[in-house]
Formats: structure tokens, sequence, C-alpha cells
């Protein structure tokens, strides 16, 4: 991989990478390890493939085990990042559990939590196939299946405590935080996970606006790199797209509090606006998730993919929204892969063929493929389809 100086940047990306090579020099010469899993862990966010090409600049060698098999998520159906799923390490998930201890809880996003919970609760969640990975939550608790930003047409009584995952966006977590103040009770307290200061370049400055918003509902307190959360499938298929070795769990969050006074006093500021929602359609096809954005064109006579011009063949390197290409993606699956498609209708009619045929729809495709279907062929090398 080649090292890049940091002056082939802009001011505010100069000064990211500088400070992110402060961290991983003085986290080097204080601990004098070289294992790839812990220099990344203490880059406070960084993404792996950013911490290997500062590694080399730096001259700092590392040492993992290289793993060309991707991690596989237990998940049925599949986690997808455009539904943001990184979920909890189950020693985290069950701190907080703990961290519960009984009380009326809202969950925002938490269905690892929900799981695991033995007393009522009310989870609030804009997937469906969350229902269908677990099946048993309605047995304990309640579901609300909304986007959170419509959470409050819903009927959701104040709680004691409500706790929240967002996307580790400004605009959406300030979104998620004025949404849950409005769900707990006057003393009672609200926490959530907070992303790392050097996740991205003015992640830090952004992470001091949420803090500031925070203290204005209350006391805070702030447990520094307190959540763990496990490698998806698709976030392990972005590193290995990008020649990065698998790293598991090496992703870690904040976790806040906050002893809300009064929840009647908060004010969203008006300071980042949340993620736009967009329009795509989910089809579930073996274990996977496939989605198709539904403002895809339709300009040609079939349901052809094509890969992204700027992608090296159809995994996608990236899991960022801020990614450059990230508009170029027409359909994207759970093991992201990623492509273009010219004629929107053909391919949704392809997907519901292939959804209808569950464990069978490689065979369906491999069929057609020894028809000679050049479509077919370029289907089943796209999805991947090895436990169809």
């Amino acid at each position: 991989m080649t090292a890049v100086d940091v002056y082939e940047f802009s001011p505010s990306q100069r000064s990211y990478l500088l400070d992110l090579d402060r961290v991983l020099g003085a986290w080097f010469d204080r601990e004098g390890q070289t294992r790839l899993q812990d220099l990344v862990r203490a880059a406070s966010g960084a993404f792996p493939t950013t911490v290997i090409e500062r590694l080399v600049h730096l001259g700092i060698s590392y040492s993992s085990p290289y793993r060309d098999s991707v991690l596989l998520d237990d998940a049925v159906p599949e986690l997808h990042p455009l539904d943001f799923e990184w979920h909890f390490k189950a020693a985290t998930a069950e701190r907080l559990v703990e961290f519960v201890a009984g009380r009326g809880v809202t969950l925002i996003g938490l269905p690892s939590i929900a799981r695991r919970l033995r007393t009522a609760f009310l989870l609030i969640e804009r997937n469906p196939f969350v229902m269908m990975r677990n099946p048993d939550l309605l047995t304990v608790g309640q579901v609300v299946v909304t986007d959170v930003k419509d959470a409050l047409a819903h009927d959701i009584p104040p709680q004691d405590l409500v706790i929240f995952d967002s996307p580790w966006y400004l605009g959406e977590t300030l979104l998620w935080l004025s949404q849950a103040v409005s769900m707990v009770k006057a003393g009672g307290e609200l926490a959530f996970s907070l992303f790392p200061r050097l996740l991205r370049p003015g992640a830090e400055s952004e992470t001091q606006v949420l803090l500031s918003y925070a203290e204005s509902l209350g006391r805070v307190e702030v447990h520094t790199g307190a959540l763990d959360y496990e490698t998806p499938r698709f976030e392990a298929e972005a590193l290995a797209a990008s020649g990065t070795p698998t790293l598991n769990s090496w992703r870690r969050g904040d976790f806040v509090t906050i002893r809300v006074q009064d929840p009647t006093n908060s004010q969203l500021p008006l300071l980042a606006t949340p993620l736009a929602r967009e329009s795509w359609r989910s089809y579930r096809i073996g274990r996977q998730v496939v989605k198709i954005r539904l403002t895809a064109p339709s300009t040609g006579d079939a349901e052809d993919l094509a890969p992204i011009e700027s992608v090296s063949g159809w995994r996608y390197p990236s899991v960022s929204m801020r990614s450059s290409d990230r508009g170029d993606i027409d359909i994207w699956t759970s093991r992201n892969r990623v492509a273009k498609v010219s004629n929107l209708s053909g391919a949704c009619q392809q997907l519901e063929m292939l959804q209808r045929a569950g464990r069978g729809a490689r065979r369906r495709l491999e069929q057609s493929a020894q028809r000679g279907s050049q479509r077919a062929r370029v289907w089943l090398d796209f999805l991947h389809l090895d436990d169809a």
C-alpha cells in the first residue's frame, strides 16, 4: 500500500492525518506492539485502510494474519450497510442489559439489546428484517416498525430510560437525540453511542457539538471506548476489497449518559441536516439482502448490470456515506457488492424471481447460464450465491 504525504491533502484533512499520526506514534512508543488489530483499535475510529496508510508513512511495521475469507455473521437475513447495521459484541450487549437493570426502557435501533432483555421494553426499529431475525421479540416487549424521524407520531409512552445507537453522522445523531429526549421522563436517563474523534476529518468538532447539546439537557457522563462492535460481513468484504486484512471487532464507540432535567426544554440546533431518506426496495435472496434504488434509470431494454467505473469488480471497498462514488450505486447487496442497472423494472423482476426461488436461486441462475444466458452469468457472478 502506498504511503501518501499529508501535504497532498486539504488543510482539514492534513490536520486530521497529523493528529492520527500522533496517536499512532504515541501508542506504538508506549506499548511497543505491532499487532494490526491493536493499532487500529487505538486509532480512535479511523478506518483500517487509513490506519495502514499512516503506519506505512510512519515506518511502523505491523503484523496480522491475512484472512482470505470474510467473516460470516450469524444474522439471517444478513446485515446491510444501508440499514447501518453494526451490532455490539456479546460482552458489550450484556453490559448494556445490566445497565438497564429492570427499568422501563425504550430502545431505538438496538435489537441486539432487546433480544437479551427479560423485562418489558419498547423497541423502535425501521428495518422489518429485524423481526425475521428475532421472532421472539414480541413475547417480551413491543416493537414499533418506523423511521426514528416519524417515531413521535406513534403513541410512545415516556420511560425512565431511553437508549439509542444512531448512524455515526452529526445531523442524524442530533435528530435521534432530539427525538429520544422527548421519550424520556423528567429525571430519567438518556444514553447513546457516540462516534470516536478520529472517525473522519471533522469528527472531533462534531462530537463537541453533540456533547454541548447533551449538556443543555442535563448532567452528562462520557465513557470513552466502552462500546465494542462486531465486524459485519459487509464491512469485512469492504476491507477485503481494499486489500486490508479482515479485522474482527476493531470498531469502538463512546457511551454517553444524560440525566435529563427537563425534556420539554429541548430544541434541535439547526447545525446539520439528517441523512437523506432514499428510496430503496429490499429483496431477500437466500441469506442475502439485496437493495435496489427506486430512482435507478430505465434506459435499457433488459436488466443488465454494469460495474461502477471507479470500483474494481463488484465488491465495494467502502461503507461510508461520504464516498465520492456513492451516488453511482443502483443495487447494493449485504455482501457489499454494488452495480449500476440499465433497467429498473427488469432488474426488479429478476430479483423478485430470485427471491421466490429461495434456496434454489443459484440453481435457477446456473441453469440459465448453462443455456447460454450472458445476463444470468453476470447476475450469478454479482450476487455471489454461495449459500442461497
